[in-house]
């Protein structure tokens, strides 16, 4: 996750509905928070956000608080419209939970904005996927549901929540010089550096200390205390 990390959590809400119709076109309801089972139109994945785990061993440094959030997605199908028995259901409705959580591994949500990019969550993290004679609505007996064979997948992905400090303004860097040696003239009036150039990734401005277009193994400056 990149330093601006700022996350709107209905967008997320949005993209993982979106992703999901687009990988399952089969199913017939892809809903947050459902209601109204009695009128539900099968295959059904019918989805909720159950937990907001905070999570200090990857705070990010940004003054956002970093949670884990756990998703479940409710998966169901009915015992004759869709797989004409009961022994047809419940293979049906395991090599569904199977393919989706086969999905998600490691996924992360297109962002409805520029679809060229993902939301700035974590990748998901599959938890598993169960049988659920249980309705994710308030963990009772779902009577609505009774018709239909039912599986549960779980899964958690970092967030951050509220506003990170890190913009986007100013100038980025494009080279970065490390100190290799230090000398000192025998009576202590110059300090000399030698630096080097160094070849990863983080870059900033070589002349970030007044050192000016450096070359790696240079005698870079003296400075005089």
């Amino acid at each position: 996750m990149n330093a601006n990390t700022n996350i709107d959590l209905s967008v997320v809400h949005d993209a993982i509905v979106a992703d999901i119709k687009a990988a399952f076109p089969n199913l017939q309801t892809v809903e947050f928070y459902r209601e109204d089972r009695k009128s539900l139109v099968t295959p059904a994945c019918l989805l909720e956000l159950t937990e907001l785990e905070a999570d200090p061993d990857n705070d990010p440094g940004t003054e956002q608080l970093a949670v884990l959030a756990k998703f479940e997605a409710e998966l169901v199908i009915g015992f004759r419209a869709q797989a004409g028995s009961m022994a047809k259901a419940k293979l049906s409705i395991r090599m569904l939970a199977a393919a989706l959580e086969a999905w998600l591994r490691m996924r992360r949500w297109t962002n409805p904005a520029d679809p060229t990019k993902k939301l700035t969550t974590g990748e998901a993290m599959v938890i598993g996927a169960y049988q659920d004679d249980f309705s994710v609505m308030g963990r009772r007996q779902d009577q609505d549901l009774s018709q239909f064979e039912v599986w549960r997948v779980e899964w958690q992905q970092r967030l951050h929540l509220g506003a990170t400090v890190w913009t986007d303004e100013g100038i980025t860097p494009g080279r970065v010089f490390v100190r290799e040696d230090v000398s000192a003239d025998l009576d202590g009036t110059a300090v000399y550096f030698d630096f080097e150039e160094w070849a990863g990734d983080v870059a900033c401005i070589g002349g970030q200390l007044g050192f000016g277009d450096c070359q790696p193994g240079d005698d870079i400056t003296e400075i005089t205390p």
